[in-house]
């Protein structure tokens, strides 16, 4: 399988599975690769590194990531993850991802690999804005235009917008089925031929019409806490946390998604502010949180857990 693929070329996607994160993989596979079936896709997230069996990956696999930030509630899980790979002989060639580009030079020194020595490294968000837009710069002008319809929507999705020709499809097929790493496997091989939908994807995409009901019922239903922060129940049911999300910046600029998960003990929280960063606000009050400046996303016992997170983001607004 290896052999089969030029130089400088992965053979191993570990990819974020989200619409972005797909679609930046689709996108690599059409520009780099041509042909999907010498490629395999690793769908994970940044606090389920630790679940990726590197032991099964083809000898002298050469590796990518694409939208994979560092775990910033436990480092050492990615650093586990990255001394694994290194240690049974496979090449890190790039890490595309706009997260925290401080964060990756850290592992990647504690690891002793030359971040220097990647053919794409990651970036800042403030600069590319996604890991779309970095394949994207570094790709150029040898893209024809369904690789940069896909970089595009990519780009789009990490903003939350997902009404573009690729983005609805990858958005709302995965969404109506999140556990079938299958059907995402489906979708990025698909996209990075074909221009259009096929049956298979027409009715995944079906699927995904009573959870955008939800979602608009959730939407209906906010309470607003003050006039920066509006509060979501999502225990009412399956809903589209990312279209919530952007629907609801639209009402408050800091969004509170609770009664998330299998549980009903999940929390995001976030915002569009630039200059409101979430994830220090929550880090500083005490609570065990991952994502990203602009997003936090954590666990709660009770309500009143909930009430201090709140209230540790108003207090904080307050001295803006």
């Amino acid at each position: 399988m290896v052999n089969l693929i030029r130089e400088n070329v992965a053979n191993i996607l570990v990819i974020v599975a989200s619409s972005d994160g797909m679609l930046g993989a689709a996108a690599y596979t059409r520009q780099e690769v041509g042909n999907s079936a010498q490629i395999r896709y690793i769908f994970t997230e940044a606090h389920r590194v630790n679940e990726i069996n590197v032991g099964s990956w083809p000898k002298n696999s050469k590796v990518g990531f694409i939208d994979l930030a560092v775990n910033n509630a436990n480092r050492f899980m990615t650093i586990k993850l990255i001394n694994k790979i290194k240690k049974l002989g496979h090449e890190i060639l790039f890490v595309a991802d706009e997260h925290d580009k401080d964060e990756w030079e850290n592992v990647f020194k504690v690891c002793e690999i030359d971040l220097n020595k990647l053919t794409i490294t990651p970036e800042n968000r403030n600069e590319f804005g996604s890991s779309c837009e970095i394949l994207k710069r570094k790709f150029g002008d040898t893209i024809d235009e369904h690789t940069k319809e896909l970089l595009d929507a990519g780009h789009q999705a990490d903003q939350l917008n997902f009404e573009t020709k690729f983005g609805e499809y990858f958005n709302q097929c995965t969404k109506a089925n999140p556990r079938d790493d299958s059907r995402k496997d489906y979708l990025v091989r698909h996209f990075s031929v074909h221009d259009a939908p096929d049956e298979t994807i027409l009715a995944w995409k079906k699927e995904y019409l009573p959870i955008q009901l939800k979602t608009w019922e959730i939407l209906e239903t906010y309470q607003e806490y003050s006039e920066e922060i509006c509060i979501f129940d999502c225990s009412r049911g399956l809903c589209d946390v990312s279209d919530l999300f952007s629907k609801a910046y639209k009402i408050k600029p800091v969004v509170v998604l609770y009664g998330l998960g299998k549980h009903n003990q999940g929390v995001s929280i976030g915002t569009y502010r630039e200059d409101v960063n979430i994830l220090q606000i929550l880090t500083e009050a005490n609570f065990c949180v991952s994502g990203m400046p602009k997003k936090a996303n954590f666990t709660i016992n009770n309500y009143g857990d909930l009430g201090y997170a709140i209230q540790a983001v108003q207090f904080k607004l307050n001295q803006e």
